[in-house]
């Protein structure tokens, strides 16, 4: 698909949420809410009030705009726990390869998984993040600062 065709394809679905008064600053909620399996689904829609006589649209539009920072941080972890481990699988692809070879995966540039994994741990540390590091360094920052602290603080 073409970046125009995505686009189109993108403006073509979203645009009665758009218009239902949804924008930018609902679009994680919105995603939260896409989170959801059928039987939760079912189970948050059933607590808005004529719930089962209203369109759709308009049922999705209100629970956003009702639950926006609870379905914010839904999908914050769900984003989390999808970069985590992609950021996993890497590692033991390189600790693999370092078995077989040896250690230079080490010596690489940090890759763009622990880049953004790093900004988000600092960011919810409060600390400054860190600069110049190879893949190595950022592997061992990562594992001494926690690397997946949402889980750890709220789970």
């Amino acid at each position: 698909m073409s970046i125009n065709e995505r686009l189109y394809a993108c403006a073509s679905l979203a645009g009665p949420l758009v218009d239902g008064d949804l924008g930018h600053a609902d679009a994680n909620a919105f995603h939260g809410l896409l989170t959801f399996e059928a039987a939760e689904f079912v189970e948050r829609i059933s607590l808005v009030p004529g719930w089962s006589t209203m369109s759709t649209l308009d049922l999705i539009i209100g629970v956003v705009k009702e639950d926006n920072s609870d379905l914010s941080y839904r999908f914050a972890i769900a984003r989390w726990s999808k970069r985590k481990a992609q950021y996993d699988e890497d590692c033991a692809s390189w600790k693999a390869a370092a078995n077989e070879k040896d250690d230079g995966w080490r010596d690489k540039p940090m890759s763009s998984a622990q880049r953004f994994l790093i900004a988000d741990t600092a960011r919810l540390l409060e600390i400054e993040i860190p600069e110049a590091m190879n893949r190595g360094e950022a592997a061992d920052w990562l594992d001494r600062k926690g690397a997946h602290l949402l889980y750890k603080q709220n789970g």
